[in-house]
């Protein structure tokens, strides 16, 4: 992830040893979900 890039995240869902987290990013219609992994943080607190 671009560290410049300003993320909106709406929740987390986990699966197993997985954890996933819905996503917006700021400025565009683009949304999705993303392994946690791939973030700099732990991702959203609020679980979907």
């Amino acid at each position: 992830m671009d560290s410049s890039w300003k993320l909106y995240y709406h929740c987390s869902y986990f699966n197993g040893q997985s954890a996933w987290t819905h996503l917006r990013l700021a400025g565009t219609d683009m949304e999705g979900w993303i392994y946690v992994e791939n973030l700099n943080d732990f991702g959203a607190d609020k679980t979907c």
